[in-house]
């Protein structure tokens, strides 16, 4: 299983005190098959969701695609698949091809790779 970073972006202006913007993003895989888990959080309260299938976000309140148009939103969310998803998917399937990274004698080869 692989954790990123969380992200945070700090908004002073509007807010009585700092509130943050963060993003968490968790995939596993096991073999060539793969999940990924991603949100996006303000505060306490998560107003975005992101769909692997589609490699999109899913907004959950009308308000949480701020003031980006529609061709701005379409350039983030490929920012984050490209940058969070394609990269790790490329780099992870490479380390696989190299070889195994933990076997036990007398068993089948089983590949880890923890990022």
């Amino acid at each position: 299983m692989s954790h990123f970073p969380t992200f945070y972006l700090f908004f002073i202006t509007g807010f009585e005190e700092p509130v943050s913007y963060h993003l968490l993003q968790t995939s596993s895989f096991h073999n060539h098959s793969w999940v990924h888990v991603g949100s996006g959080w303000l505060g306490e309260l998560q107003i975005h969701r992101w769909n692997s299938s589609s490699g999109t976000f899913i907004y959950l309140y009308p308000w949480s695609r701020g003031n980006f148009s529609n061709r701005e939103l379409v350039d983030l969310e490929r920012f984050f698949r490209v940058n969070f998803i394609e990269i790790q998917e490329f780099y992870t399937n490479y380390f696989m091809s190299e070889g195994e990274f933990s076997s036990i004698a007398g068993e089948n080869k089983v590949n880890f790779l923890f990022l």
